[in-house]
């Protein structure tokens, strides 16, 4: 297929890439496939915060990153500040699209920007980053007689039970060259990510006290939440101890990447349907086997017996110590070789280009 007019479009509420150390998956995924698509000859468009460094253009209405004044604003205040700003620059997508700008949209932000679909007949491929609930899948049906409207899901467990017009299933892919291949030297296992019940921190802090091995937790807590905050203070702080469960909160990116590949294992023990988590395929690219519940989409993820071990949930605890028991089955180099198969930005980008052709072929 000839080269596409693309627009790509994520909330302003960070720069692509995200200036933060903080999980910000869809604004990293953003500039990946913005960069690899120019690459492949494409034009394409961004539309996100101000500050935004990619290949394609940038459009940016000069709005400022405002994911931190969440801090300082009430929640009502933020949302209604965050949505003016995102529906004032998805506004201009949407009629530059009109006037012929674009072939397709790719939006990464989607019940604050259906409404812009029924102005134009120039397709829309939404990426869903999050679980489909019953109540966003009740607003999603309201547009499904919108011929324009398509979806990308990041995993094939994320369209279980959604009825909607899913255009293909897109991996999150990873720059494997920035992940150096470790050989577990540190000895500890690591659990990463956001720190909150369905994450199944307790349950790995649990396990490893049960077999008196070291564990490392690296993540953000939310005391703003009370929820979060009570999980905290009740389930994770009080077994912190320095010494066989440690802790470090939010790390950059060089500094997490060391933490993977000196770590034995990555526990994962979730207890919820996550979509996609990315953290699996970090570890692995470093080499580090994955332990994980059998939810969402672990099962695309890691490879039984190979890339790591896929517990039942049912056996909770003791699956996971079972598991860690086992860990040294498993070889760390068949673990980057499966991210370097699979899960790599350049299949990432190859895959919404052929979602993007599809759609505009009308297959």
């Amino acid at each position: 297929m000839d080269s596409m007019n693309i627009a790509l479009y994520i909330s302003p509420a960070h720069a692509v890439p995200p200036e933060t150390s903080k999980i910000l998956a869809p604004w990293w995924i953003v500039r990946d496939v913005a960069d690899g698509l120019v690459k492949r000859g494409h034009d394409v468009t961004v539309f996100a915060g101000k500050g935004s460094k990619t290949l394609a253009k940038v459009i940016d209405l000069g709005i400022e990153p405002f994911d931190d004044l969440q801090t300082s604003m009430s929640d009502k205040e933020y949302q209604t500040f965050a949505t003016h700003h995102e529906q004032r620059l998805a506004s201009l997508m949407y009629e530059m699209g009109t006037k012929g700008s674009f072939d397709i949209i790719g939006n990464h932000l989607v019940l604050k920007t259906l409404p812009f679909t029924r102005f134009t007949n120039i397709p829309t491929v939404y990426t869903l980053h999050d679980p489909i609930t019953s109540d966003k899948l009740l607003h999603y049906q309201e547009y499904r007689d919108e011929k324009s409207i398509h979806y990308i899901a990041i995993s094939n467990a994320q369209k279980i039970g959604a009825d909607l017009p899913f255009a293909g299933v897109v991996y999150n892919g990873i720059s494997i060259e920035e992940y150096p291949v470790g050989f577990g030297d540190g000895g500890y296992l690591l659990c990463v990510g956001r720190i909150r019940q369905e994450k199944g921190v307790s349950d790995a802090i649990e396990a490893s006290k049960m077999i008196n091995h070291r564990l490392l937790i690296a993540g953000e807590h939310f005391d703003q939440y009370p929820v979060m905050k009570t999980y905290w203070d009740t389930e994770v702080k009080p077994h912190i101890d320095g010494k066989n469960i440690l802790y470090e909160s939010v790390l950059p990116k060089e500094a997490l990447r060391q933490r993977y590949g000196n770590a034995k294992a990555l526990l994962f023990p979730i207890h919820w349907e996550e979509p996609f988590g990315l953290v699996m395929i970090e570890a692995m690219a470093c080499g580090t086997p994955v332990i994980a519940y059998n939810r969402g989409s672990v099962s695309e993820i890691v490879r039984d017996g190979v890339t790591g071990f896929i517990v039942d949930e049912k056996k909770g605890v003791g699956g996971l110590v079972e598991a860690i028991g086992r860990i040294n089955e498993i070889d760390r180099n068949a673990c980057r070789k499966h991210v370097e198969d699979n899960f790599t930005v350049e299949k990432m980008v190859e895959g919404y280009e052929k979602v993007y052709e599809k759609v505009l072929r009308g297959i």
